[in-house]
């Protein structure tokens, strides 16, 4: 289990001057404890869970939440500062990509993503193509993926009470 000491005195190697204030977090490993410094002001988009364990959390632009499907996205770093600050270059550069790539993608990639998602890669080679057959099973498919995203667009518009414009 993890224990906080908080000590006022600035450690050497440290900025911050004196007024800075730093915990020192005792990690049981193996037998012996080992002393790990956390500071009070963590990184950007890092924070510290209850149970002492360290997450990653970035708010999503509003303008790409209804394409990622979530207002904020979370990351486990790991249950010690040292491990969270092993893996918080990693999990900020997969989460800056996911949300760099989302605004690039064009309606075209994004409708192709849904197709195969839905109805598979050949599926989704044939509508690349332009080769599905007229009044085939597959256009049957593809016209009831249609409806199905319209109906939950509409009902995603209309807001959990079900009306549009209701508070």
């Amino acid at each position: 289990m993890h224990t906080l000491k908080p000590r006022p005195a600035t450690p050497r190697g440290w900025s911050g001057g004196s007024t800075a204030i730093y915990f020192f977090l005792w990690e049981k490993e193996g037998l012996e404890p080992v002393q790990t410094l956390v500071p009070t002001k963590l990184p950007r988009y890092v924070f510290r869970r209850a149970n002492g364990s360290f997450r990653y959390k970035r708010n999503v632009p509003k303008h790409l939440r209804p394409l990622i499907g979530k207002a904020t996205l979370y990351r486990q770093l790991g249950d010690s500062y040292r491990e969270a600050m092993q893996a918080l270059p990693l999990v900020h550069a997969r989460i800056e990509a996911l949300l760099n790539d989302e605004a690039d993608k064009s309606a075209r990639e994004r409708s192709l993503e849904i197709i195969r998602g839905a109805l598979g890669d050949e599926v989704a080679e044939m509508v690349l193509a332009e080769t599905v057959p007229e009044y085939s099973p597959i256009e049957d498919a593809l016209n009831e993926l249609g409806k199905d995203l319209h109906k939950k667009k509409d009902a995603d518009r209309r807001g959990p009470a079900g009306l549009l414009g209701s508070p």
